[in-house]
């Protein structure tokens, strides 16, 4: 286990915004050696990171790292970061391998980063 202040420092230092609980298990845990204890040592980091106003839920087991000046809505903070929660949610499940597939491949392709209604995303796994 690492001490609190440098969960901290390792949050700010990630490259995205938004942060999985899973992520957060793996950065208190790294060894992920103790895996009951762990989740509440991350439910535990996670209601202090909160009330320190370091980090957001938007979601259950989805964070906002930091807080939103302009006090925008959770739809909002979800509609703006769509496609960063989408990536991460992605690269959890299947890695890199994946493509997005419809419609919104082609409004990709052209810059259109709108919210779609539905993301259709293929795996070279058959299983996921």
């Amino acid at each position: 286990m690492i001490s609190f202040n440098k969960i901290v420092h390792k949050l700010w230092l990630k490259k995205s915004p938004i942060l999985l609980i899973d992520d957060l298990l793996e950065l208190i845990d790294p060894d992920n050696t103790r895996a009951k204890e762990g989740m509440r040592e991350v439910y535990k980091a996670v209601y202090r990171l909160k009330s320190e106003g370091h980090m957001q839920a938007l979601r259950n087991g989805l964070f906002l790292i930091g807080n939103t000046p302009d006090k925008k809505t959770e739809i909002e903070l979800i509609e703006e970061y769509y496609w960063t929660i989408a990536r991460a949610y992605i690269a959890r499940e299947v890695r890199s391998e994946y493509f997005i597939w419809g419609t919104k491949a082609l409004e990709l392709h052209i810059a259109d980063l709108s919210t779609p209604s539905s993301l259709i995303v293929y795996t070279k796994s058959v299983s996921k």
